[in-house]
């Protein structure tokens, strides 16, 4: 056979293996003719383009809720210094101690979670298996933001607790984008509200915030929700602790309320998955687990949009493994990531997308288990 008749036949072949595929019931079809943009305001998408649930009752059979909580709450101007509420954000080539901005998280979020949008393949996603398909697993949806006033903390408080308790009240799990570390705190209540049974909790963080304090900030969300018996210290697991910025008082209360924690050099020495296990020990008797992610456990060299950069801390494969392995042995009830400062990130959005890709990870595993795939496949 020529040259030419065998590109001719070959060209055949792979058209006729294309309009095959193209056409099969079994794929989503590649192309949408029209379609009205998943806009949530102005030119900001919904997470991964999914359907934009506007009110309560369009949760009605979703298993997945995205929400952003756009709260910035306290703010550190230096060591000794906080500045309200209300005080103006730092100004962005601001690079020092003083940095703010999570407030805008939920949106540059938003925005990168374009690179997996559902008008891709559907959340096709060979990592897991080779033919896993998240959404032919799961509904989900963007549930908005949640309405949040910088003058009266408590209000947008009772606003998240209200909100996030809707997500739970449909029989979904919500994946709320905050805002400071302080946005644990209301998802938790409105879990503890939700749920029969003890709660697991494990945070990845550089720093304790075990402050425990009448005013809830970002370094004292934990130690009010220890009042509540649904919450034990003694299942809760902090992983990534380092840098000078942990105070030793809150190294005493860790230990004293039997707070399991892994610094740095434990994840050094060890690996991550070896320290993921002990933290699965850690909450292996409890009814539901809750898994909070402050960004800045992560290396800035992997993800510099940081409000409090500290090197030395998990890659991105490390923390993409991390949440996989989680979330393959034990269904997450609720997940956050906060702290994110997209005023500080590289021009390509590379934190915010890392963010966005830990989101669709996590949602990638809760549609795993309820496929009800194997725990032990494909390790990262």
């Amino acid at each position: 056979m020529s040259k030419e008749k065998e590109t001719a036949h070959r060209r055949k072949k792979l058209d006729k293996v294309w309009n095959e595929a193209y056409e099969s019931k079994k794929i989503i079809p590649q192309r949408i003719e029209r379609r009205l943009k998943a806009i949530l305001y102005g030119d900001i998408p919904t997470f991964m383009e999914l359907p934009y649930a506007k009110k309560k009752e369009d949760l009605v059979g979703v298993d997945v809720a995205f929400v952003g909580l756009p709260w910035e709450g306290l703010k550190y101007l230096d060591p000794w210094t906080t500045l309200p509420e209300t005080a103006a954000p730092a100004p962005p080539e601001v690079g020092g101690y003083y940095r703010t901005g999570a407030d805008k998280a939920p949106e540059a979020i938003r925005k990168y979670s374009l690179f997996y949008s559902i008008n891709h393949n559907w959340g096709y996603f060979p990592e897991l298996s080779r033919d896993f398909i998240i959404f032919n697993h799961i509904k989900a949806v963007d549930y908005g933001d949640i309405e949040v006033d910088v003058k009266n903390p408590e209000t947008s408080i009772e606003n998240s607790i209200r909100k996030i308790s809707e997500i739970y009240e449909a029989g979904a799990i919500p994946l709320v984008s905050g805002g400071d570390h302080t946005i644990p705190y209301p998802c938790i209540r409105s879990l503890i509200n939700n749920f029969t049974g003890n709660i697991g909790i494990i945070s990845f963080d550089s720093h304790f915030d075990l402050y425990y304090e009448k005013e809830i900030s970002a370094a004292s969300q934990w130690g009010p929700l220890f009042e509540f018996p649904e919450v034990n210290p003694e299942s809760f697991c902090s992983i990534g602790i380092r840098g000078l910025r942990n105070q030793l008082h809150e190294r005493f209360v860790a230990e004293k309320l039997g707070i399991q924690y892994f610094t740095m050099a434990d994840i050094w020495q060890e690996g991550i998955q070896k320290i993921i296990k002990k933290s699965l020990k850690v909450v292996e008797n409890t009814d539901a687990l809750y898994v909070s992610l402050d960004i800045d456990v992560v290396d800035p060299a992997f993800c510099p949009a940081q409000k409090y950069p500290e090197p030395g801390g998990l890659t991105s494969r490390e923390i993409i493994s991390a949440i996989r392995q989680i979330g393959k042995h034990k269904l997450i009830k609720g997940f956050d990531i906060c702290c994110l400062g997209p005023q500080y990130d590289t021009k390509t959005g590379s934190s915010a997308q890392l963010c966005a890709r830990l989101f669709m990870e996590v949602m990638a595993t809760i549609s795993w288990q309820k496929a009800n795939h194997s725990s032990n496949q494909n390790e990262f």
